[in-house]
């Protein structure tokens, strides 16, 4: 009976942990003629190679159209609690491409624009994700977001009001 209490507590307290990196939100579809999000995700995950990832994915009602400068997503990581944002993100396209679009970037830094890197980004369809290394952000709370998709001055916030995850 000890056993199974020490097993259940120590599961319990994996799935604590685990839930605290694994979180999602969603946004109505409120926006026209931008880029409406609709739903984000924010994971950690452990790739083959042993390395720890944070997979930060946004998607919105159409195909994104993020290339020159046609548009961008934008998220806001609050690490530490309080009100204070910790690190931006930003997706957006090559400014100097033409035709086809160029690749997409993914620009991780703090507010003030130090400690500037740059991670990889993928797209398919109406969804990018950034995958940043774990290593590059300072995580002591349970991570809370907020983001924005932008395309020709129309802005997308989600939520509308406050933060996901926490």
């Amino acid at each position: 009976m000890r056993r199974f209490l020490h097993v259940a507590v120590a599961t319990g307290v994996l799935l604590t942990a685990t839930a605290a990196w694994a979180a999602s939100g969603t946004d109505p579809n409120d926006t026209t003629g931008g880029i409406d999000i609709l739903r984000s995700s924010v994971n950690k995950v452990e790739t083959d190679d042993g390395k720890v990832r944070l997979v930060l994915k946004a998607a919105a009602e159409d195909p994104l159209a993020i290339d020159q400068d046609e548009g961008s997503i934008f998220w806001a990581l609050d690490t530490r609690g309080g009100a204070l944002t910790e690190y931006e993100v930003y997706v957006f396209g090559d400014l100097e491409a033409t035709d086809p679009p160029g690749p997409l970037y993914c620009l991780v830094q703090r507010p003030n624009g130090s400690q500037k890197h740059y991670v990889e980004v993928r797209q398919v369809e109406n969804v990018a994700t950034c995958r940043i290394p774990r290593y590059l952000l300072k995580i002591d709370k349970p991570l809370r977001w907020r983001l924005a998709g932008r395309l020709r001055g129309v802005i997308d916030r989600a939520p509308d009001v406050g933060w996901y995850g926490g």
